[in-house]
């Protein structure tokens, strides 16, 4: 089924693509031709009727000062003179008598009995002469000068005749080869052009009959267009296999992570089944299970919206969010959290730094660190929130007095489930930061720490402006 898929979209598209390319071309050349043969053609004819008409009139002029013998002896004074190939009579319209008659010296075909046979109809008229073996070409135009009379001059176009079915034929000599030439020369382009497409569709083949998820189109700058569809349809599969990776490896640490926790809900369901327990004992048991669920729930989610995050698939409400405001109304909910610890959360920094966020991710990212902030700093400390700009965008820094973080562990924050050893003895996911990370990450910003074991520690974290 591929192979057919294959061979349709490349040789199939590139020969279609040639063929109406070739048609179209030998169209065009065809209606350039025609028209030009045409207008030649005309151009021909309306010459040697504007010759014809001149001469008649001149005629015509003669046989109103003099009658017949006027003209007669006019004519002969220009016949030395006259091209081969021209006759002139005048005739009777209703007997088609010959009043008078010049004939051309070559033409022999052209006798009186000839002329009696040519018709004398008023305007323009082509006809052929019978029986010259040569099926002599003439153009007539014939006056009417009175009731009585018609005069009547023709001309031979066997030259003109034979330049147009030159033309003609040089024509079709050009069509002909230039239709073929087209054909290959668009076979041969459009060969190249879909080049892309075929290795996409080698590309999917790789994917799907093999299983080669690190199978990529190749990029070819001399394509711009079907070159960024290549590098578009990369971008594509680097991020499913990322994603992909990272499915796989939230799969594993959760099947890891909720070991644990899993364990001990299962443990006390099974205490409270275990019979013998007062009412009291079982309410304890069930609001273990409900705390060890909520756990369990609370990871997944985390989990979900790490990976989301680091493989760009996370969706943001994007708009302009003023720091110091959000950073106040984080404040304001932590507060009641730090007066239980006497610790003072300051907001600091001008209003009106808005920079480009989701605002409920945002909020999820400062209350992850201020909730780290309060829960590992002393009693009776300070938690400052300052925001400033710079050239690089807004400026969120949240500094605390506490415990700090050992330099050998400022590397390993980021990571997912780390825990330092000072903060072992807290209950928490050890996701947090990892989620911090991906969020920043994912509005494209960074976020950075300086710290110091038993110092405190110092989160800045860089948004870019709300343009």
């Amino acid at each position: 089924m591929f192979s057919k898929m294959h061979n349709k979209l490349g040789l199939g598209l590139s020969l279609r693509l040639s063929l109406w390319y070739g048609l179209f071309i030998a169209a065009m050349l065809l209606i350039v031709s025609g028209a030009t043969y045409l207008a030649m053609a005309k151009f021909t004819r309306d010459r040697e009727v504007d010759y014809l008409k001149n001469r008649l009139v001149e005629y015509q002029h003669w046989l109103a000062q003099g009658g017949l013998p006027a003209l007669e002896n006019r004519f002969k004074d220009l016949q030395s003179r006259e091209r081969d190939g021209f006759f002139l009579r005048l005739i009777t319209p209703a007997e088609q008598r010959i009043l008078y008659s010049n004939l051309p010296h070559n033409f022999t075909m052209l006798s009186p009995a000839t002329l009696r046979s040519i018709p004398a109809r008023p305007g323009v008229d082509t006809i052929a002469i019978r029986p010259d073996p040569n099926n002599s070409l003439w153009t007539l135009f014939t006056v009417r000068i009175s009731d009585q009379l018609t005069l009547q001059a023709g001309k031979n176009s066997n030259e003109a005749a034979l330049i147009l079915k030159q033309l003609k034929s040089i024509f079709l000599k050009i069509v002909l080869p230039l239709t073929v030439i087209t054909l290959i020369g668009g076979a041969v382009i459009t060969y190249r052009t879909t080049r892309p497409l075929r290795d996409l569709n080698a590309t999917m083949q790789k994917l799907l009959q093999e299983g080669d998820l690190d199978a990529r189109a190749p990029l070819r700058p001399s394509d711009p267009e079907l070159g960024s569809l290549s590098a578009l349809f990369n971008r594509l599969l680097e991020q499913n296999a990322r994603l992909m990776q990272l499915m796989r490896e939230s799969i594993d640490n959760a099947a890891h992570d909720l070991r644990t926790p899993l364990t001990r809900l299962r443990n006390a369901a099974e205490s409270a089944l275990g019979g013998g327990k007062t009412e009291a004992e079982l309410r304890e048991s069930l609001a273990d299970c409900l705390e060890e669920s909520e756990y369990v729930l609370k990871m997944l989610e985390v989990t979900m919206d790490v990976a989301e995050a680091r493989t760009g698939s996370m969706r943001l409400a994007i708009s302009a969010v003023d720091l110091r405001e959000i950073c106040a109304r984080a404040a304001e909910l932590y507060e009641i959290v730090a007066e239980e610890k006497n610790i003072r959360v300051t907001v600091n920094g001008p209003a009106g730094v808005k920079v480009r966020a989701d605002a409920v991710r945002l909020n999820q990212v400062i209350a992850n660190l201020l909730d780290n902030a309060i829960k590992y700093s002393p009693a009776d400390s300070d938690i400052a929130l300052t925001v400033s700009r710079d050239a690089g965008g807004g400026l969120l820094t949240v500094s605390d007095h506490g415990q700090g973080i050992a330099e050998q562990d400022l590397p390993r924050i980021w990571d997912r489930m780390f825990r330092a050893d000072h903060s072992r003895n807290q209950r928490g996911l050890g996701l947090g930061l990892s989620l911090v990370q991906a969020i920043v990450q994912a509005h494209g910003g960074a976020i950075s720490v300086a710290s110091k074991l038993g110092v405190g520690s110092t989160f800045t974290l860089r948004l870019p402006l709300m343009v």
